[in-house]
């Protein structure tokens, strides 16, 4: 059976200061997302988008 959460990997992998400047994961969290629970997963999209919007300086309720 597949995940409900989709991986925000977009397949452009080039870690800097160990984080992927593709999608924002930590190597640990690339490397170990296919054996994390769907709610780990969800804390990781989610922290994510919360580091994405403060870079943007966007609002989340857009």
């Amino acid at each position: 059976m597949g995940s409900a959460v989709k991986s925000p990997c977009i397949s452009v992998c080039i870690m800097e200061d160990s984080i992927c400047t593709g999608c924002g994961m930590t190597e640990k969290e690339s490397n170990t997302w296919y054996k994390l629970s769907d709610e780990e997963r969800l804390k990781i999209v989610e922290r994510l988008a919360t580091r994405k919007n403060a870079s943007t300086g966007g609002d989340a309720q857009t």
